[in-house]
C-alpha cells in the first residue's frame, strides 16, 4: 500500500512539473484590453503586441477586460507563455481561422473558462498545452477544417485539477511526446473525443480518480502505446473510425508504474494493436459488441503483473493470432463469447482462465493448429455447455485447405457474413507471418 501510494505521488509530482504553474519572472506581461479583435493589433493589447518573450493574458479580469477573444489571421503570431481564462470568473478566447500562432506553453482555463476554436492555420506549442489547469479552471479545445489544420505539441494535458475536453472532427493532432487525458481528482472531467481527422505521438495515457474517457467516433488515432490506467476506471470508446496504436495496455501505465482498473468499450470501428493488454496490472475489462478488433498477440489478465481481466463478446469480428489468458499463475482472466466471430490461431489457457462460449462462431487453427471436434474443446477447458445439446447439424466445419476448424454455436447470416470476414483477417495475418518467417531466414 505505501509503495502504491509513492508510485501515485512521484505519478502526480511528474505532471506537475511538467504541466504545472510559473512564468518566467523576466518576461513582460501584456493583457488583452478588447471584447473581439485580431491577435495582430497592437491597440487591443495593453503592452503591444505580444514578442517571442512575452507572457499574454487573454480573459484576465485584474488588468484588461474579463471575457476576451482574440483571432489570428496571420502568420508569426507569437509569445512565450498565453493564458487563456486566467482565473475565476474570467473567460478567455482564441480563434485560429489561418495564419500561424506560436507559444512556449498554453494555458486553455488555467483558473477560468478558456476556449480555442481552430478551424485553419497552425497553432504550434513547443512544451506543453493544458486543458483545464487548476480546480476552478475549464478549457475546452475545438479542433476542425482540413488536415493543413494543424495542432503541434511536445505535450499535452487535458484535464488536471480542473476540467477539459477536446473535441477533434478535422485536423491534424501530433504530440512529440506524450498526451494525457486525466481527471486527477473524483470530481474532474477530463474528455478527448476523435469524430475526424488525425491524431499521432508516441505515448497516449487515460488516467486519474474523475471521469476519464477518449471516445472515437471517425477519424484516425495512432499512438506508438495506449495505456490506460486509473482509480477512476478511465474508457476508451470506439464507435467509428480506427485506432491504431503499437500496443494497447488496460489496466497499467508501465512507464509511471500506475496501475488501476481500465475499460474498453468497441460497438463499432477498428482496433488494431499489434499486442493488446486486457488486466496487466489491474481489473481489466474489454467489451466488444460490433466492429472489427484484429490484433497479433492479446494477454488477457496480466502477462508480466498478476492482474484479473475479462473479454466480453457479443458481436462484432475479433481476429487474433496468439492469444494467451492467465499466462501468471496468481491472475485471473475469463472470455465470454456469447455472439459474433472469435478467429483465433493459437489459444493458451493458463490454471487461472476460464472459456465461456455461448453463441456466436469460432474459428480456430490454421496450417494444421487448433481443434477438430467437441472432445478437442473439452480437453483444452473451453465451456461450451450452453449450447452443445441443442447444436445445429453442420455446425462443426473443418476446412483442409487452412486448416482451420469452425464452431458455430448460432449460424446464423450475420455470423456467416463474420465469418467469411475472419478468414479474410486470417489469410492476412497467415502471409504476414510467413514473410515474417522468410526475412528471419534470410537474417
Amino acid at each position: 500500500m505505501h509503495n502504491l501510494r509513492r508510485q501515485r505521488t512521484r505519478f502526480v509530482v511528474l505532471l506537475l512539473f511538467l504541466f504545472g504553474t510559473g512564468a518566467y519572472s523576466w518576461a513582460a506581461p501584456v493583457y488583452w484590453n478588447t471584447g473581439t479583435g485580431n491577435w495582430s493589433d497592437g491597440s487591443a493589447w495593453l503592452g503591444g503586441e505580444p514578442g517571442p518573450s512575452d507572457i499574454a493574458y487573454i480573459g484576465y479580469s485584474g488588468i484588461g477586460v474579463k471575457d476576451g477573444t482574440a483571432t489570428v489571421t496571420e502568420s508569426g503570431e507569437t509569445c512565450d507563455y498565453l493564458y487563456l481564462g486566467y482565473g475565476w470568473p474570467d473567460d478567455g478566447t482564441l480563434e485560429i481561422n489561418s495564419g500561424a500562432v506560436s507559444t512556449n506553453r498554453t494555458f486553455v482555463g488555467y483558473g477560468g473558462d478558456g476556449t480555442v476554436w481552430h478551424t485553419g492555420g497552425t497553432h504550434t506549442v513547443a512544451t506543453y498545452l493544458t486543458v483545464g489547469n487548476e480546480s476552478s479552471g475549464f478549457g475546452i479545445y475545438e479542433l476542425s477544417g482540413p488536415s493543413e489544420t494543424e495542432l503541434t505539441t511536445k505535450s499535452t494535458a487535458i484535464g488536471g485539477f480542473g476540467g477539459g475536453s477536446f473535441h477533434q472532427t478535422g485536423g491534424t493532432h501530433h504530440v512529440n511526446s506524450e498526451l494525457f487525458v486525466w481527471g486527477i481528482s473524483s470530481w474532474n472531467t477530463a474528455t478527448y473525443s476523435l469524430e475526424g481527422g488525425t491524431i499521432s505521438g508516441p505515448y497516449m495515457y487515460l488516467t486519474g480518480a474523475g471521469t476519464t474517457t477518449l471516445t472515437i467516433n471517425g477519424g484516425t488515432a495512432s499512438p506508438g502505446s495506449l495505456f490506460v490506467a486509473g482509480s477512476g476506471t478511465p474508457e476508451v470508446v470506439l464507435l467509428d473510425g480506427q485506432l491504431t496504436p503499437g500496443s494497447t495496455w488496460l489496466g497499467d501505465l508501465v512507464k509511471y508504474s500506475t496501475r488501476d482498473p481500465a475499460s474498453f468499450t468497441q460497438s463499432g470501428g477498428l482496433h488494431s494493436p499489434s499486442t493488446l493488454y486486457v488486466g496487466e496490472g489491474a481489473s481489466s475489462v474489454y467489451d466488444l459488441s460490433n466492429g472489427t478488433l484484429a490484433a497479433y498477440s492479446e494477454y488477457i489478465g496480466g502477462r508480466f503483473t498478476k492482474g484479473v481481466g475479462t473479454f466480453l463478446q457479443s458481436g462484432g469480428l475479433h481476429v487474433v493470432t496468439v492469444l494467451e489468458m492467465g499466462v501468471l499463475s496468481t491472475s485471473s482472466a475469463e472470455y465470454v463469447l456469447s455472439g459474433g466471430v472469435l478467429d483465433v490461431r493459437t489459444l493458451f489457457l493458463g490454471d487461472g482462465a476460464a472459456f465461456s462460449f455461448t453463441g456466436g462462431s469460432l474459428v480456430w487453427g490454421g496450417l494444421g493448429e487448433g481443434p477438430r471436434d467437441l472432445a478437442d474443446l473439452d480437453a483444452i477447458g473451453i465451456d461450451y455447455s450452453g449450447w452443445s445439446e441443442v447444436m445445429p447439424l453442420g455446425a462443426i466445419s473443418y476446412n483442409a485447405s487452412t486448416g482451420e476448424t469452425t464452431f458455430a454455436a448460432t449460424p446464423e447470416p450475420a455470423s456467416c457474413v463474420l465469418a467469411l470476414a475472419a478468414l479474410g483477417f486470417g489469410g492476412f495475418y497467415a502471409r504476414r507471418r510467413r514473410k515474417q518467417a522468410r526475412r528471419s531466414s534470410e537474417d
